[in-house]
């Protein structure tokens, strides 16, 4: 298990990588569509400014106030995120920045560094304001080692097909899936087994617990680290197959179709998630 430490060198790292990407594209090549749906190459950017900059706020604000209080802490649900709200304002604000992106990436990524850089040993579990519940800080720098890994792959995979994700990042990034707000849905077919229902997948190349997918009923739906309770099916996969099926850039009936993605248990419930899982 690496440490906080260790996690911010990752962080840095990674955000380089993609850095140096962005100086080789060519002009033109910030409008071809992302692999991330909906968006540009430009938004999946502004997507990182506007996320990045605001979260180096929030961990500076809870070092300096000794973390959130009750009133800055928002209830924690399991609806689904509204994606499509959140790609228009992306989009809205990747039209206003303009020419002005890649500037205003490179100082929220220096920001988020700066903050990090301010996290002492006694800060990480320290909650952090985020607008869907808050979180230690050492869970938001793991988000953002997320956040660079994958949409550095979005912005590489239309020009390099045979682009991976950051092997140093995938365990953070399995680690740290259960503990995101939910973006995911599972569509249930009108004739299903009775609820509740729970889906496991458990990663083979990597050690750190899976997720737990959980239907309690078609309006709540969770996810959690893999424990003790006894799940339905049992899926098996590498992390790299995990993340990419769990944010959406690949289908899980692509992953089982390939041999990538394997399952034990009920039948039935499997065939429901292979055919109906929407990542992201």
């Amino acid at each position: 298990m690496t440490t906080p430490e260790e996690r911010v060198g990752l962080l840095k790292a990674e955000a380089q990588r993609l850095e140096q990407y962005l100086n080789g594209l060519p002009d033109e090549a910030w409008l071809h569509p992302s692999a991330c749906d909906q968006w540009t190459v430009a938004d999946v950017i502004a997507h990182l400014i506007s996320a990045v900059g605001s979260h180096a706020g929030y961990i500076t604000g809870a070092i300096t106030a000794d973390g959130v209080g009750p009133d800055s802490v928002p209830l924690r649900t399991n609806q689904r995120q509204d994606a499509p709200a959140a790609a228009e304002r992306v989009v809205s604000l990747r039209k206003d920045l303009g020419s002005q992106l890649m500037p205003e990436f490179l100082k929220a990524r220096e920001a988020m560094e700066q903050a990090l850089d301010q996290v002492g040993p006694a800060d990480w579990n320290k909650l952090c304001y985020r607008g869907s519940g808050a979180e230690p800080i050492q869970n938001i720098l793991d988000q953002y080692i997320t956040e660079f890994a994958v949409h550095r792959w979005d912005v590489t995979v239309p020009f390099e097909p045979d682009v991976k994700l950051s092997q140093d990042c995938l365990a953070v990034m399995v680690e740290r899936y259960p503990h995101r707000p939910r973006w995911w849905d599972i569509d249930l077919p009108r004739n299903h087994s009775a609820l509740p229902v729970r889906f496991r997948v458990k990663i083979t190349d990597v050690s750190v617990p899976g997720t737990d997918f959980v239907v309690l009923t078609l309006n709540e739906k969770f996810m959690e680290v893999a424990g003790d309770s006894l799940p339905d099916v049992t899926f098996r996969c590498d992390a790299d197959t995990f993340v990419m099926f769990a944010y959406g850039r690949i289908r899980p009936e692509s992953a089982i179709s390939k041999g990538a993605l394997t399952f034990e248990g009920s039948r039935e419930w499997a065939y429901v998630f292979i055919s109906s899982f929407t990542g992201g």
